[in-house]
């Protein structure tokens, strides 16, 4: 089996160090590295640090044109250097020094089977409190950062919606490589050190959870997106999506910070999912 694997990264103002130690994994792993910045103000920084790395294919956006067109862009020129499957990571993740080889031998056992493979996903190592987690947290659905994709699989569900811009972008592309009939597969022996938000540990009382303390921009897109997806994906239910409204407005008033403002892009993300989904 001669499989083709290139890595893809996105940057968007992203910490220098954290993408020299996430270049650093992967480089020596595939034969190329797609990055794609998203309008960064320190892009002539970004190039600088990606120069020393032969195997880097380096495109620049103007601004930031979300996150989903830049994964779509990443894809392109894949297909374009004719690989098979891209390993997507973000920019301050750090995969281990034999993901590629594990997911291949993964692909390698589903062969034998004529298994149909959609994505492989990671295990997850939160960098800030090193609680471990599932990438893959349903059958139809798991994260981009660490995942390794199928190039057919993406051609065929049309990639990523790129109106959605940022948050939901990866659970709504494995929910319709699922249901375009290819499997999504959660290799655990594979742990990816990966960053959440501002993500940290918080108690309340006896209620305790680790919170991603996402800006208000980001609490905006969540909700907005949230009730689009469930629309698309014909899981929507106006009672769980203010339910969830609910919870998220409890969560942010115990463990957040910027409480008005999170609240707000709350509200306002409720009220444009509304109307996105009456206009479809």
């Amino acid at each position: 089996m001669s499989i083709k694997v290139c890595a893809g990264i996105v940057t968007y103002e992203c910490d220098l160090n954290d993408l020299l130690t996430c270049m650093q994994a992967i480089a020596n792993q595939v034969s190329s590295v797609i990055v794609v910045d998203n309008g960064s103000s320190n892009v002539d920084e970004v190039e600088h640090t990606l120069a020393k790395y032969k195997n880097v294919i380096f495109e620049k956006n103007n601004s930031n044109a979300g996150i989903a067109k830049a994964l779509n862009q990443i894809f392109e020129a894949a297909i374009s250097e004719k690989y098979d499957w891209v390993l997507t990571l973000d920019d301050d993740s750090t995969p281990p020094s034999d993901i590629v080889a594990r997911y291949l031998s993964v692909l390698a056992e589903r062969e034998n089977v004529n298994a149909r493979t959609g994505i492989i996903a990671p295990l997850l190592i939160s960098k800030t409190t090193g609680i471990v987690s599932h990438s893959k947290t349903d059958q139809d659905r798991c994260i981009t950062s660490g995942s390794l994709t199928n190039i057919d699989a993406w051609r065929r569900v049309g990639g990523f919606d790129e109106w959605l811009f940022i948050d939901e972008v990866d659970y709504d592309f494995s929910a319709r490589i699922f249901k375009a009939g290819y499997e999504i597969i959660e290799n655990t022996s594979v742990k990816l050190l990966h960053k959440v938000g501002d993500s940290k540990s918080e108690r309340f009382l006896f209620w305790h959870r680790a919170t991603g303390n996402y800006p208000p921009l980001r609490k905006y897109y969540q909700m907005r997106n949230r009730i689009v997806v469930d629309y698309k994906l014909r899981r929507y239910s106006v009672f769980k999506i203010f339910g969830l409204l609910i919870l998220r407005i409890i969560s942010t008033i115990l463990f957040e910070d910027k409480k008005r403002k999170k609240i707000s892009a709350l509200f306002k993300g409720t009220k444009d999912g509304l109307i996105k989904i009456r206009d479809m």
